[in-house]
């Protein structure tokens, strides 16, 4: 770290530059500073199809499911480290952006939302609370 600050500096901007992405976006990533950022999913199954659909597009993040955390608080986290450029930076923010409907304050519907989700992941079937939805 001494010998090479530049590495410090590089993480932090790409931090930065996720964390403001993910805002703009509307994901919920709580009040996180750091280059381990939670992207709050809040459904087990959900949150492994997430996870599944970008490693296909090739970005790598960690799922946190129960019993780790509440199934109502599970989540990505998406980590940063200061080799990656802005360019692959961009390009994670643009897929994880189209594989999970940022949750808006409009949404506050949390079916409503499982389901726009699942629409953006291509799943042609789907159950929630005893009921089987098909597109």
């Amino acid at each position: 770290m001494i010998a090479e600050p530049e590495r410090q500096e590089r993480l932090w901007e790409n931090t930065h530059y996720a964390l403001e992405g993910f805002r703009q976006m509307g994901c919920e990533i709580g009040h996180t500073e750091t280059p381990i950022i939670p992207l709050f999913i809040r459904d087990n199954n959900l949150t492994f199809l997430i996870t599944r659909e970008l490693l296909d597009e090739g970005i790598f993040v960690n799922p946190v499911v129960s019993p780790a955390v509440a199934p109502n608080d599970t989540l990505i986290r998406f980590s940063l480290m200061a080799t990656h450029t802005r360019e692959q930076v961009t390009i994670a923010l643009e897929k994880i952006q189209r594989y999970s409907a940022a949750t808006t304050s409009s949404h506050k519907d949390y079916h409503f939302v499982i389901i726009v989700r699942m629409c953006h992941f291509k799943v042609t079937s789907f159950f929630i609370d005893g009921r089987t939805f098909s597109k």
